[in-house]
C-alpha cells in the first residue's frame, strides 16, 4: 500500500516559484531541493502515490529527475500532465490513472484525484465523494492541508516534500470523529 502521497512539484516550472511564493531563487534550486526533500522522506521500498502535475520540462529532463527519486511510484494525472501514459510508465511510474483511484488506508475508504471537489476551473474533472470517503488531492497550491474530508497532499502544504501516510491517516481520524 502507499506509504506517502505527493503532488504538484512542477519540476522545471520557473513561474510556480512566484505564483506560489516558493522560497527558491531559481528553478534549478527548486528542483534540487524538491529532490532532496523527497529522498529524505521516501525510502527505496516505499510506495508513493503522486496526485499530478509532475513537471514542465522536456521529456528527457523529466525522466532524468524522476530517475533520481527513491521508492516506487504510482500516478494520478493532473491537468498539466499532458504526455501519453506510456511516457510516465517509461519514467518509472508503476501504475498511471487518468482521473482517480480508490483504495483503503488506515481503515478508511480513500479516493485520490488531482482535483479537489467543486473545482471552479475544472468542474467536469472534480471528483464526487461518497459520504464514507476521504479525498487526497493536489492542484490547489494551498498551504492548508485539510478542508473537510479532503486532505491536500501538494508540496506547498507539506514543506516541499511528500506527505507520509501515517500523517494523512491521523488527519482522517481527527476529521472522521
Amino acid at each position: 500500500m502507499f506509504t506517502h502521497f505527493y503532488s504538484d512539484p512542477h519540476f522545471g516550472h520557473a513561474n510556480i516559484i512566484d505564483y506560489c511564493k516558493r522560497p527558491f531563487a531559481h528553478v534549478h534550486d527548486m528542483n534540487e531541493e524538491l529532490i532532496a526533500r523527497y529522498n529524505q522522506r521516501v525510502g527505496i521500498s516505499d510506495h508513493v502515490l503522486w496526485c499530478g502535475d509532475v513537471a514542465f520540462m522536456k521529456p528527457e529532463q523529466t525522466e532524468a529527475i524522476l530517475k533520481r527519486l527513491q521508492g516506487r511510484r504510482s500516478l494520478v494525472l493532473g491537468n498539466h500532465d499532458k504526455r501519453p501514459i506510456a511516457f510516465y510508465e517509461g519514467c518509472g511510474f508503476e501504475k498511471v490513472n487518468k482521473r482517480e483511484c480508490v483504495f483503503t488506508l488506515g481503515g478508511f475508504r480513500v479516493k485520490a484525484c488531482h482535483f479537489p471537489p467543486n473545482d471552479r476551473r475544472y468542474p467536469e474533472l472534480s471528483p464526487k465523494l461518497r459520504d464514507d470517503e476521504f479525498l487526497v488531492h493536489g492542484h490547489t497550491h494551498d498551504a492548508r492541508k485539510v478542508n473537510g474530508r479532503c486532505v491536500h497532499v501538494g508540496v506547498d502544504a507539506w514543506d516541499y516534500g511528500p506527505a507520509d501516510a501515517d500523517s494523512v491517516v491521523r488527519i482522517m481520524r481527527e476529521v472522521g470523529r
